[in-house]
């Protein structure tokens, strides 16, 4: 604690930013890894992700067995390291609306509860913050038709889920 207090300190003020205890915690895990104190950031984050499954069985023993090697990284094909990866990048079809003001505690089974108060939801996505895991405060949805889409938006718009009010609009839509 005395040495994390002095690298606060010595890191500079946190006048006029947002988040000031994001800013410091980082600030701090930045000072530790430059002092040898705890892994570097890619290191931690990848070790979080073999935890997280994201590897395959094979993958994660070689790794857990020191037999890790480049060949390895690439052997593995695309289509089942990225299974659980979200394709529905664009909007297309207009079946897509954007989330947006959610309180932190909404996760996606609690936003893909709420969303179906305007139709069937076909995918639920929310955005979270590589670095903490913690939600952005927003995400998307994708309904079953254009017309379920809009519906969410004209009737779940300023509704209050988890004591914030959501702003809803279509997924990509000109600002």
């Amino acid at each position: 604690p005395a040495d994390d207090q002095r690298r606060v300190i010595q890191s500079g003020p946190l006048k006029g930013v947002r988040d000031p205890c994001r800013v410091m915690y980082t600030r701090l895990q930045k000072a530790k890894e430059m002092a040898g104190e705890i892994e570097p950031y890619e290191v931690r984050m990848t070790k979080k992700r073999r935890r997280e499954g994201i590897w395959t069985p094979e993958e994660w023993s070689a790794w857990m067995e020191g037999r890790w090697t480049d060949e390895l990284e690439h052997a593995t094909s695309s289509s089942e390291k990225h299974q659980n990866r979200d394709d529905t990048w664009g909007n297309d079809n207009g079946c897509g609306v954007f989330f947006a003001k959610l309180a932190p505690d909404v996760n996606e089974e609690i936003l893909r509860g709420f969303a179906q108060a305007a139709g069937t939801v076909l995918f639920v996505k929310i955005f979270m913050d590589h670095q903490t895991g913690n939600s952005k405060g927003c995400g998307k949805v994708f309904y079953e038709t254009k017309e379920m889409a809009q519906r969410a938006i004209e009737e779940l718009h300023n509704t209050d889920l988890y004591g914030r009010r959501g702003s809803l609009e279509v997924l990509g839509g000109e600002r």
